[in-house]
This record gives C-alpha cells, structure tokens and sequence, in this order.
C-alpha cells in the first residue's frame, strides 16, 4: 500500500537512493523504538522528540498516513497526554511495520 509512496519519493534522490533508504528505515525503527520505551516510562521528552522525528521521516517519504499520526503522537506529547499518545501508536504500529517492511526489501535489492 504505501510502496508506492515511498519508491516515488525515494526515486527523486537518485543515485544518492540507496544510502537515504538505510538510514530512513534505521532512522525510522530506531524512533519507533523509542516511541515504544517513552510509553513504558512515561517519559514526555522522548515521546515528543521520537514523535518530532518519525514526523521529518515520514514527510521525506511521503506517506501521508503515518505522518499525520505521528503530527498529532506529538501534539499530545506536548500536551503531556501519553494516554492519547499511546493509543495514536497504536494506529501508527501497523503503518510502520509495512513501511520497515518495504523499506527493508529496498535494502535486500541492493
């Protein structure tokens, strides 16, 4: 679903493609991680700075979904509402899963 979107915004990178796809998805797994860790410790600072990043990295890409989740994963964090946060990643897990998955399968193809 969202394979599309990504290749489209990753061909506009050209030759420079392939190192951009390794570091989004890594990029990408690593805030998501953090998104899951800021839940368990209700820590407010990670939550609004891994949401803030997930954000720059779905617009780099261009998947409209997720990005308007993790927009609003943030605003909550900055409202100190992780109850509403937790429950946006939620809604954001399967997203991202499919995301890393395809992003993955760019890397194999290297």
């Amino acid at each position: 679903m969202y394979e599309v979107l990504i290749d489209d915004a990753l061909e506009q990178f050209g030759d420079n493609a392939s190192g951009l796809v390794r570091i989004v998805q890594k990029d990408l797994k690593k805030y998501y991680n953090i998104m899951k860790e800021s839940i368990e410790d209700q820590d407010i600072e990670n939550a609004l700075i891994s949401a803030h990043s997930c954000k720059s990295i779905c617009s780099l890409i261009n998947v409209g979904d997720a990005l308007e989740l993790v927009r609003r994963m943030e605003e909550e964090a900055q409202n100190e509402d992780l109850t509403s946060y937790e429950a946006l990643y939620e809604e954001f897990s399967p997203i991202y899963k499919q995301m890393n998955t395809h992003l993955k399968s760019l890397i194999d193809k290297q």
